[in-house]
């Protein structure tokens, strides 16, 4: 098994429930980028961080961010001599910048995505399973609508530029948990 995992894509993929299996399963260590680009919006001049901001473009602002702030993490060699592995779950963390700045031997990635269905099935199957723990269940229907759209263009994005660097990609919106038992049997197997 590698020693970092990386979980990483689309909001309501998720990654939170895939990290906390990967957790229970392997013993691995967590480090959640939502807790941590939250510190770094509020206390960080430069550079500015906006998780708010869900814009395509914003995201892979924050992915060249803080995908250098991984790297440093994994480089540090602070967790090498630890049994246990790490897993980070992050949301803005963008292919391209993966593979420039963290790509390695020790590391792997696993996209989840909802590219599978266009932005009004997605907001249909967001309110159907929308509960008051979930950060969109107390948003308008118009702010649902706009974060959909939001997710299934980012969606695409990510599942397209997960084919052209060969990196795993999984559309989780259907067939969940058999998604999710295949990647931790990938997990147990590299």
């Amino acid at each position: 098994m590698k020693k970092y995992i990386i979980i990483a894509g689309v909001p309501r993929a998720g990654k939170s429930t895939l990290t906390s299996m990967i957790v229970k399963k392997f013993g691995y260590q967590h480090i959640c980028f939502d807790t941590i680009n939250y510190a770094l919006e509020q206390n960080m001049i430069e550079p500015k961080i906006n998780t708010n901001d869900e814009s395509l473009e914003n995201t892979k602002y924050i992915s060249s961010v803080i995908s250098k702030f991984i790297n440093s993490i994994i480089a540090s060699g602070e967790y090498n001599e630890q049994e246990y592995g790490v897993v980070i779950d992050v949301c803005q963390l963008m292919p391209e910048d993966f593979v420039k700045n963290i790509a390695g031997d020790n590391c792997d990635i696993y996209y989840l995505v909802t590219s599978e269905v266009d932005s009004i099935k997605r907001f249909e199957l967001l309110k159907k399973y929308d509960r008051p723990s979930d950060y969109t269940y107390y948003d308008t229907d118009e702010q649902k609508q706009k974060k959909c759209e939001r997710i299934v263009e980012t969606s695409k994005y990510i599942k397209e530029k997960c084919e052209e660097y060969s990196l795993k990609c999984y559309d989780t919106l259907f067939e969940r948990e058999n998604k999710f038992k295949e990647i931790i049997e990938d997990i147990r197997n590299n």
